[in-house]
């Protein structure tokens, strides 16, 4: 059974953002890299588009435009290529989901239905 952990664009966006540029180690070597591992199924243009979103952020003169500008990228990504993505794998995948939410009811429902480990 699958619980489906559902977030809007803008939490999603910036737990993202979070993760992977202000938390990760030299995100200005690593994100390009993994763009590119992800070009093919991009698409040539919109590879290009992300990647000249995501070379911007890094090169933002102010810590607050890199922000907003990282934002930007993650935020095409996600809605460009991730979104659709999860949605075709999970129409597959349909009659095995239990259930659906934020992470509250989320939570709710595993309590409910599987003893959560404490460690």
């Amino acid at each position: 059974p699958i619980a489906l952990l559902e977030a809007p664009t803008p939490a999603r966006v910036e737990n993202v953002y979070q993760e992977y540029v202000r938390e990760a180690q030299a995100p200005e070597r690593h994100l390009p890299e993994a763009l590119r591992r992800i070009e093919r199924r991009l698409g040539g243009e919109r590879h290009r588009r992300i990647a000249g979103l995501m070379a911007a952020a890094f090169a933002a003169p102010s810590e607050a435009e890199a922000a907003e500008a990282h934002r930007c990228w993650i935020r095409s990504l996600l809605t460009d290529y991730y979104d659709p993505m999860y949605d075709y794998q999970l129409r597959a995948k349909q009659s095995r989901i239990a259930m659906r939410g934020d992470g509250g009811a989320v939570r709710a429902h595993l309590r409910g239905t599987v003893e959560i480990s404490a460690s």
